[in-house]
């Protein structure tokens, strides 16, 4: 079993996401999202936004610092979302 995606997460769009859709239907920060997970040091599985939440899917990981750097990576999605 692999765990590499098949489909990028962020070109499905919840019902319940929020932001106004591009020409390509991804909600207009779509693209900032993506380069921010892919400069990420640690790339999560997944990242979803929407409903005013941000979720990480991603290996478990007990060291404080992950943890840290994850919120770090929320935090900052949300910001480019609002």
């Amino acid at each position: 079993m692999s765990n590499v995606p098949t489909i990028d997460p962020l070109t499905v769009r919840p019902a319940w996401s929020r932001g106004k859709p591009s020409a390509t239907g991804e909600p207009s920060w779509a693209n900032a999202v993506r380069e921010l997970v892919q400069a990420h040091k640690d790339l999560p599985l997944s990242l979803t936004i929407g409903d005013r939440r941000v979720v990480i899917l991603a290996i478990d990981d007990p060291r404080p610092g992950t943890a840290l750097a994850r919120i770090d990576l929320a935090i900052a999605a949300a910001r480019l979302v609002s």
